[in-house]
């Protein structure tokens, strides 16, 4: 899906995915901190990735600045930081048609099968998506909370972590 619709944005735009999305989302979201191709001056800012099983924790990422991208990916591909992805969610909340159309963002938060909507898991009014390293950002449309959670490791215990730091910000800012 992502892969495809990634292509789809080559074909009509005529530009390299990553050259799109950084003219058309990054730029005028003032995201000047996100990558799709991470410069050899910010290798050392970027963490490692890990994965867990059976309590052991295993390293399966290391930024290596000698490698070079030569196909950004629409998915897992965008380096960033979570006052970056502040930027990003801030889009969705606020929703004032400047970077994508007020349609757009109504209709990829709107729910298309059982928890899902365009890109986002979406659950009475709150969005969320996980990002392929651990990471984890979601939103409440009805409070303005972002939440974002940078955790560089995929395991059970991460998935715990996750949960326990939603309840804690959901008991901080109650929804009512």
């Amino acid at each position: 899906g992502m892969f495809v619709l990634g292509r789809v944005i080559e074909v009509v735009s005529g530009k390299a995915f990553a050259d799109y999305v950084k003219e058309r989302i990054l730029d005028p979201l003032g995201m000047k901190d996100s990558y799709f191709r991470i410069p050899a001056a910010e290798a050392e800012r970027v963490a490692n990735c890990y994965s867990e099983k059976k309590k052991k924790r295993t390293r399966n990422f290391r930024f290596d600045p000698e490698f070079e991208i030569v196909n950004t990916s629409p998915s897992g591909g965008l380096f960033s930081h979570p006052q970056e992805m502040f930027k990003f969610m801030r889009m969705f909340l606020d929703n004032d048609g400047r970077v994508l159309s007020k349609n757009s963002v109504a209709e990829m938060l709107k729910e298309h099968r059982p928890g899902r909507g365009l890109a986002w898991a979406v659950e009475k009014g709150l969005f969320s998506h996980g990002g392929s390293t651990g990471t984890y950002a979601w939103a409440d449309t009805k409070t303005g909370v972002v939440g974002i959670l940078f955790f560089q490791c995929n395991g059970e215990r991460s998935v715990a972590v996750r949960k326990s730091f939603i309840r804690s910000v959901e008991k901080a800012y109650p929804r009512e």
